[in-house]
């Protein structure tokens, strides 16, 4: 093993002296002597093992369901019964208790159901002799401190069914004590190494185990924790001691002949020294703790390194260590109360084995991080010298940490923060905000644990009042400005309240052929170029789509050729992506065909490739719906006219041609069929006047199906475990809107407009009155 022998005598959580530990079983305070170091032989000590009537703790009768308070200091100051109340009470975690041994017939270590929560396979009583340089294991662990028990008391405040922290978890003791007073350190580091190779928390009330010995070069007492920390995903929490002193300074003191175990590369979070508090909350008058440079005394071996000693602090966490109610060995039923860092150290471990149980996958080193980076470091508990990290607070160390995100760390899925995903839909989607499955939806947070959250407030029903003073803006006429260009006519519009873009609408035209370029233009190109007062409804006149550049070609005297490319407007989005700006594009081709002055036919197919939404559904992050979708709508409309009257009719149908996943969206889309079927009829009395009347669906998403992956958890080996489930809306090409405007001017100077509609969505009326000048 390598390691100093050395006597430890009585006085659990005394201070390192070079390479003796100085220990007691007493709870609080406690001299103690010394024995002179001896050098082991390089091959080490030889080990023995001797079986000689193992112990089986008694049966008890089944308790019942335990009801446990949670008001003792030990549960209440640390906020342990948050963690109860979610159901996480240690269950499934082993803590290591190297001590004095245990009383295995007392019943805080037993069950609802009578059964022992002690690993009394393991356990183990580990005895050095010195004489015969061997190692002695048995199966007696029974608690031989009398009449103190100290191993009883500190393994009941661990994880007792009633006075511990993790009253779930499973007991694995080791005695290291050949009486009930002494024992060697090499004993100590074997307990350590044992039960490192079987759990994942190992509690040694012992001061003097952080300080240690480089004595003896690469076989020193140091190399042999640090090589059984690196070798085992194991924490080691230990006793600050009860002598008052600050103890972060041997590191500098002793600094050629110890080194400090919790700051050594490599076993970060693996080593933690507890501080002792009293009923007030404040530090405890004998506990030890870590001090700053200023307690640097004397002539020390190194001058304090500020950044060093900070290092040293992080590694302690406070707790409350006075007046500790706990089991009694003395006999089966018993409680006693008692005060030191012996019975501040327990409290840690059991709070380590609440997270652990609380995540599968959580590893000792995350749940040490966590409870240092959650710990309550304001008011007072904000001096490190104190107080180290601070007071371990339970509760907050199960809220997240940093930012909850769509995928753990591992995960090399793309991630998006809580915030950044959102959605908007119209009413006839509402149900998917009702779908059990986003109420409960795993996000992680920095260290990989899953937080179920319900998102469903993250979906948009689009339900807003119609914006009139919008239309009216959009739907003003402006002044046409006309250059004769030989056989063209070159027509411009500008908005002259724009400072910036003020072009409106550019054009160039002869008998055969034109070409357009608008700054905004509706939806539907193809009606509105067919039937100029179309731009009259509010529902043909959103201004959905930005820059648009349109043709038309005569191909004879009736049949004509048109087409368009349009972008969507950048101010249109209703819900924000910050990955690229333009959100949709759509191509229109199509002909147009008038056999008579009375009817006019026309045709046309449109590509409509969109990103992060789809036809009216706008999401982002995880609610994106597809990098990009490519759907095709075919359309036909008829309008027959006479007299200054049109009555038209219009019916698109399409389908999406291909959705691409978009990477961390929990949305598929599997299908959609897109329609809508519009009736109408529109009259204009005069250059300024006019009526128009029409119904259609509104919803032109007729019939979709969604699959959504969503994750629920992460399992023990870090996997992502998810739900899938699908979710298919169908609608209607029955008309469900209906739309009417008026328009009428008055002496060619004044006008006013009424326009109303009525739909499952948006519904109301606006009126305008205008005035040339």
């Amino acid at each position: 093993m390598g390691l100093v022998k050395t006597l430890v005598s009585k006085s659990f959580a005394r201070p390192f002296i070079y390479s003796i530990i100085i220990t007691s079983l007493t709870a609080c305070g406690g001299g103690g002597g010394s024995t002179t170091p001896v050098i082991p032989e390089d091959d080490g000590p030889v080990v023995i093992y001797v079986d000689d009537n193992p112990l089986v703790p008694v049966q008890y009768a089944p308790f019942g369901t335990s009801t446990i308070a949670g008001t003792l200091e030990q549960q209440s100051v640390t906020n342990a019964t948050v963690a109860w109340d979610a159901g996480f009470k240690g269950q499934g975690i082993t803590i290591g208790v190297v001590d004095s041994g245990v009383n295995p017939n007392h019943i805080e270590f037993y069950d609802d159901n009578g059964i022992s929560r002690i690993n009394w396979t393991d356990a183990r009583s580990i005895e050095y002799n010195l004489a015969s340089d061997t190692l002695i294991y048995t199966n007696d662990y029974r608690d031989i401190d009398n009449p103190d028990y100290h191993g009883t008391h500190v393994s009941s405040i661990a994880l007792g069914r009633e006075y511990g922290v993790a009253p779930e978890a499973t007991l694995l003791p080791v005695n290291v004590f050949l009486d009930n007073s002494t024992a060697y350190n090499i004993a100590i580091y074997e307990a350590v190494d044992y039960i490192a190779s079987k759990a994942p928390i190992v509690n040694s009330s012992i001061s003097g185990m952080v300080n240690l010995s480089t004595l003896g070069g690469a076989n020193s007492e140091l190399n042999d924790y640090l090589t059984t920390l690196t070798n085992n995903t194991t924490a080691l929490v230990v006793a600050a001691g009860n002598e008052g002193n600050a103890v972060g300074a041997e590191h500098f003191i002793h600094y050629n002949s110890a080194q400090n175990l919790a700051i050594q590369p490599g076993i970060e979070n693996q080593v933690l020294s507890v501080i002792a508090l009293d009923d007030s909350g404040s530090l405890a008058s004998f506990s030890n703790y870590p001090g700053s440079c200023s307690d640097v005394t004397g002539t020390p071996d190194i001058a304090c390194d500020g950044t060093v000693m900070s290092a040293i602090q992080n590694s302690f966490i406070s707790v409350p260590g006075v007046t500790i109610e706990a089991a009694y060995g003395g006999d089966t039923t018993s409680t006693i109360e008692y005060s030191g860092t012996s019975m501040a150290t327990p409290i840690v471990s059991g709070g380590l084995a609440l997270l652990l149980s609380s995540w599968d996958q959580l590893t000792i080193q995350q749940a040490v991080q966590i409870l240092k980076d959650t710990a309550n470091d304001t008011g007072a508990y904000a001096d490190a010298s104190l107080y180290g990290v601070g007071l371990m607070d339970i509760a907050a160390a199960l809220t997240p940490v940093g930012d909850l995100k769509s995928s753990a760390l591992s995960s090399t899925t793309t991630s998006y923060t809580l915030g950044e995903s959102s959605v908007s839909i119209p009413a006839s989607l509402s149900g998917l905000a009702s779908l059990a499955g986003l109420k409960n939806v795993a996000f992680f947070d920095d260290y990989s644990r899953e937080f179920l959250v319900d998102i469903t407030p993250a979906i948009q029903i689009e339900q807003t009042p119609l914006d009139w003073n919008a239309f009216w803006s959009n739907s003003q006429p402006y002044q046409i400005n006309q250059i004769e260009l030989g056989d063209y006519r070159l027509s411009m519009s500008f908005d002259n309240l724009k400072s910036s873009s003020p072009l409106k609408n550019f054009s160039l035209q002869n008998d055969r052929s034109r070409f357009d370029y608008m700054q905004n233009s509706s939806d539907d190109l193809m009606q509105s170029q067919l039937n100029p007062l179309m731009n009259l409804f509010y529902s043909s006149n959103q201004k959905e789509f930005g820059n648009t550049l349109a043709m038309q070609q005569a191909l004879g005297a009736n049949l004509s050729l048109f087409s368009s490319m349009q972008e969507q407007d950048k101010n249109f989005a209703k819900v924000v992506n910050n990955q690229n700006d333009i959100l949709a594009q759509v191509q229109t081709i199509g002909l147009s065909y008038q056999p008579s002055k009375n009817w006019s036919v026309a045709l046309s197919t449109q590509l409509r490739k969109e990103q992060d939404g789809l036809m009216g559904l706008q999401g982002s992050g995880t609610f994106s719906f597809g990098e990009s979708n490519l759907s095709q709508i075919n359309s036909l409309a008829v309008q027959y006219s006479q007299n200054g009257t049109r009555i038209y009719s219009q019916l698109q149908q399409g389908e999406l041609l291909n959705s691409q996943h978009a990477a961390g969206s929990y949305i598929q889309v599997d299908k959609a069929q897109i329609g809508q079927f519009k009736v109408g009829i529109m009259h204009k009395t005069s250059a300024q006047s006019a009526w128009g009347l029409q119904a259609y669906n509104y919803n032109p998403l007729i019939d979709s199906e969604l699959r959504l992956t969503v994750p629920t958890g992460m399992s023990a080996n870090g996997e992502i475990e998810s739900q899938t489930f699908s979710y298919q809306q169908k609608g209607s090409l029955q008309p469900d809107t209906i739309e009417l405007f008026y328009k009428k001017g008055l002496n060619n100077t004044l006008q006013y407009q009424f326009n109303a509609i009525k739909s499952p969505e948006d519904s109301g009326f606006g009126l305008r009155l205008s005035r040339i000048f």
